[in-house]
């Protein structure tokens, strides 16, 4: 191949690359889960019994490669009875001038599989006010939350620009949580923790 045709040809690849990687999101963040009709079918889970619900799955994906780290977040609940209907009044805790929360997203699912997507408005609410110290909650409330029904939201928190955060995993919650995976992504290389969170009652992993 002559070089003016290689050289032409080398343009025009770095060109495309170029206009690719621009055109995609810069962070895609973590989609709702496929509805599973076991899932809505269910009842109680025999290790949790009496709950009024359940955390169904939870993932976090942690990325700690660019000068701003963000952490993708996603969580579904069953609700399993009346009230556990209070879990559609959702609080997303964080640090005011060191993170934010964004790209959120939520939905409703009945107990017939029909969705009902928030669409609401998002408030925020202090949690506590200290000398250099804010730490406010995202609140919101999801729509037409019914008993046997689910309810699922993911975020993103966007952590502050070159700053080094530690990774801070709960690994339990007050609701029994039947899977969970936690991912972290750094210049050092990749971690995955895919263990049932309800083997460590009130307890948090850090990495």
């Amino acid at each position: 191949m002559p070089l003016r045709r290689l050289k032409l040809a080398f343009s025009s690849s770095i060109a495309l690359a170029f206009l690719i990687y621009f055109a995609l999101p810069a962070w895609a963040g973590i989609g709702f889960q496929p509805i599973s009709p076991d899932e809505l079918k269910m009842k109680s889970d025999p290790k949790a019994p009496g709950a009024p619900a359940i955390i169904l799955y939870r993932q976090v994906d942690r990325d700690d490669n660019g000068y701003t780290s963000h952490e993708d977040n996603y969580i579904r609940i069953k609700i399993l009875t009346e009230e556990g209907r209070k879990y559609a009044d959702v609080e997303i805790p964080f640090f005011k001038d060191r993170e934010n929360i964004t790209a959120l997203k939520a939905r409703s699912i009945r107990p017939d599989g029909s969705t009902a997507d928030f669409d609401g408005k998002i408030f925020e609410k202090s949690i506590v006010k200290a000398k250099g110290l804010k730490y406010l909650a995202k609140t919101f409330t999801l729509p037409d939350v019914q008993v046997g029904g689910i309810i699922e939201y993911a975020y993103t928190r966007d952590l502050a620009e070159n700053l080094i955060f530690d990774s801070h995993w709960i690994l339990s919650d007050e609701l029994f949580t039947k899977h969970a995976k936690l991912h972290r992504s750094a210049a050092g290389g990749d971690e995955v923790l895919p263990r049932p969170a309800q083997l460590f009652p009130s307890r948090e992993d850090r990495r």
